[in-house]
């Protein structure tokens, strides 16, 4: 006989079997359906899904958030096509730390174009890179540490539109005044989220069309270093990814784990920004004078320009303020500051 614990947890079926037991008379509706699955049915679906990974924390956000439970609704009524024979054996491996083709048709479900989808490269990394040592963290292997997606640029809809997933294209997906994440962040006066929309890092920048290995978190060690500093701590086959392809790996590792990568510090990535270009963005967003004093000369009121240097794309989301997008002076030193990374592709070693 099930236990009460797990009675109390299966709502409508366990009253209508407390009410049973009860000798209470039970609706035909209580009964329909789901409700004549049998315990031992039950039993064994929690175990084949509890063997392939799926959790309590699966199934408490299935009960608790309508987007997941309209993906996993979708996967359980085919409406997602097969992946890539490859990719059940990295599913296997990596579980919920890899986003695959099936995992964006689920996420766009009902909006993406099925026959214009490309298909999909082969996976660059084979399972002894995925076992080996992870170079970040001493004692866990790249597998345990690393978050693998398939990259995309865009997305055709079944209306006849295009969906360009540039920084500006997933705000549209995900504002900043909706209320569950992925959100952006978004504050009183506009200015955390206007400043980059004109910037090209932002709104022309794109994933491409590959797979990406990347650290779910910071390089450890590279906070209170200058960008040049930080540069320094990259291992070889490692690189600096943009801010478009850090932004997407916390995105769909939250969409896919319900969990931040990397909540408590800025990962900070290689898109260079012109000083000038940020002041003029920056004024734009703030509704300003595009000239910056840098001081008036009394004697003959002479004004000079202020010259802002380059600064370097930061990317951080939390459960606080969502997705920020910012910026940061290369040769500043700052807590908070960490570099992001991403594992090359073996051809271009």
């Amino acid at each position: 006989m099930p236990s009460k614990s797990f009675l109390e947890g299966q709502g409508g079926y366990a009253s209508a079997y407390a009410a049973e037991r009860k000798g209470k008379c039970v609706t035909r509706t209580t009964r329909e359906g789901l409700w004549t699955t049998s315990f031992g049915e039950l039993g064994a679906t929690l175990k084949a899904l509890q063997d392939a990974g799926v959790t309590s924390e699966h199934l408490k956000r299935l009960r608790s958030d309508s987007t997941y439970r309209g993906l996993v609704t979708a996967a359980f009524l085919g409406e997602n096509p097969s992946t890539n024979p490859q990719t059940h054996e990295l599913r296997a491996m990596l579980n919920n730390s890899l986003f695959d083709l099936s995992d964006w048709q689920l996420l766009f479900n009902g909006q993406m174009d099925k026959t214009k989808l490309p298909s999909v490269p082969p996976f660059p990394w084979d399972t002894d890179v995925l076992n080996e040592p992870c170079p970040f963290v001493q004692g866990k292997t790249v597998r345990e540490t690393h978050f693998a997606f398939l990259g995309l640029d865009h997305i055709e809809t079944v209306h006849g539109f295009t969906k360009t997933l540039t920084i500006t294209g997933w705000q549209t997906i995900y504002p900043q005044k909706g209320r569950r994440h992925p959100r952006f962040h978004y504050d009183n006066i506009g200015y955390g989220n206007r400043w980059y929309q004109t910037l090209a890092f932002a709104s022309e920048a794109t994933c491409q069309f590959r797979w990406y290995l990347m650290p779910t978190r910071i390089i450890p060690g590279s906070r209170n270093k200058t960008f040049e500093e930080q540069q320094t701590l990259l291992p070889a086959g490692y690189e600096i990814p943009l801010a478009i392809e850090e932004l997407t790996k916390q995105v769909l590792y939250f969409i896919q784990t319900g969990r931040y990568s990397n909540p408590e510090y800025w990962a900070q990535c290689r898109d260079v920004i012109p000083g000038d270009d940020l002041r003029q963005a920056t004024d734009n967003a703030l509704g300003l004078s595009t000239e910056i004093l840098l001081h008036s000369d009394k004697a003959d009121q002479s004004r000079t320009k202020l010259e802002l240097p380059s600064s370097i794309s930061t990317i951080r989301f939390d459960s606080y303020e969502g997705l920020s997008v910012d910026h940061h002076w290369p040769q500043g030193r700052h807590p908070l500051f960490g570099l992001a990374a991403s594992r090359k592709l073996p051809d271009t070693l």
